[in-house]
């Protein structure tokens, strides 16, 4: 906004006697905003090439947090099939045994409570 103010203050202050109200729509075939043309094209041209940038690198960001999201949740598969196995193959303890008896470490409780946390780092 403090853009267009300059560009509104210079011309006005350049040619003393604009056409236009401040802050107006000028006609096209007034000569200060024909010699204004050329800004207006170098506007577009930087406009169309700020959106392929952009479209081009958001594009190529969300493809790499995608491939990131996948890999991440493909390991943390992986770390729940591994405890899995871990917990099925554990040794259990018979009806018999109590947390008394065995000084309340059932082989079964110590590989499940110490597998996943191990695995995890």
């Amino acid at each position: 906004m403090a853009l267009v103010l300059g560009i509104d203050f210079f011309v006005r202050r350049g040619f003393p006697t604009p056409s236009w109200s401040l802050l107006s729509v000028s006609a096209p075939s007034n000569p200060i905003i024909q010699r204004l043309t050329g800004l207006k094209k170098v506007w577009e041209y930087q406009l169309s090439l700020a959106t392929f940038i952009l479209t081009f690198f958001l594009s190529h960001a969300f493809s790499y947090w995608n491939k990131v999201y996948n890999t991440t949740r493909m390991i943390q598969g992986r770390i729940n099939d591994f405890c899995m196995l871990l917990v099925m193959g554990a040794k259990r303890g018979t009806d018999a045994d109590d947390d008394a008896k065995n000084g309340g470490r059932y082989p079964a409780r110590s590989n499940a409570s110490t597998g996943p946390n191990g695995s995890r780092g």
